[in-house]
């Protein structure tokens, strides 16, 4: 009995030296790219100006961790282009989609009359930690979206996409491609929501 379950603590410790062998080694960069979503229900078909999103990510927050199997981290992960960009590529794709007429400003550009949605990305962890046998990602994404309409008046929306999946027989996979496809599905799920929002609260409507 002694024998069989050091024999089990034995496997569990070279399972975790295995994936560190894979998660160790130079500090690399994901890179991004954001995914077209389906859009299911179509927005008024208005002219919007979507100007880019400011960053205000904190320092500490502004990379990925992966984590080794005692919860060390073993590696940091930069992550280009910035969330910020790449959110409001996927935004301004997703309106379009959705069956608006959408202008893309860089920011600091004065927008023309009509909807201008404006916005700031707050915050976003993207975090791997090796299980026994699969490794684990999440991914987080939180920003605020303001709309003006016409008339003067605008809304706020708070959003935060989320991801968390695993995959099996993740040391023999790529992490940057796991860490890349978790922050992708935190991105266009705050989409989802920011579309489900707008729509719900008749931003676009008048």
């Amino acid at each position: 009995m002694k024998r069989h379950v050091l024999g089990r603590r034995v496997e569990r410790l070279l399972l975790y030296a295995s994936v560190g062998l894979i998660l160790t080694g130079c500090n690399a960069t994901v890179q991004l790219a954001y995914a077209p979503i389906p859009v299911a229900s179509k927005l008024p078909a208005k002219k919007v100006a979507l100007v880019a999103f400011a960053d205000e990510i904190p320092p500490d927050h502004r990379t990925g961790r992966a984590k080794g199997g005692f919860g060390n981290t073993v590696r940091w992960v930069t992550i280009k282009p910035p969330v910020a960009t790449v959110l409001s590529e996927a935004i301004a794709d997703a309106l379009i989609r959705s069956g608006m007429d959408v202008e893309s400003l860089a920011s600091g550009e004065k927008p023309s009359q009509g909807f201008v949605i404006t916005g700031t990305v707050k915050d976003m962890r993207l975090q791997s930690k090796p299980g026994w046998s699969e490794v684990r990602v999440n991914a987080s994404i939180q920003f605020v979206a303001k709309v003006r309409r016409p008339d003067g008046s605008a809304v706020d929306l708070a959003i935060e996409g989320i991801a968390e999946s695993s995959s099996v027989g993740g040391a023999t996979m790529s992490l940057d491609q796991l860490l890349a496809n978790a922050m992708t599905s935190a991105i266009q799920d705050g989409i989802r929501k920011l579309l489900a929002q707008a729509k719900a609260n008749k931003v676009f409507e008048g």
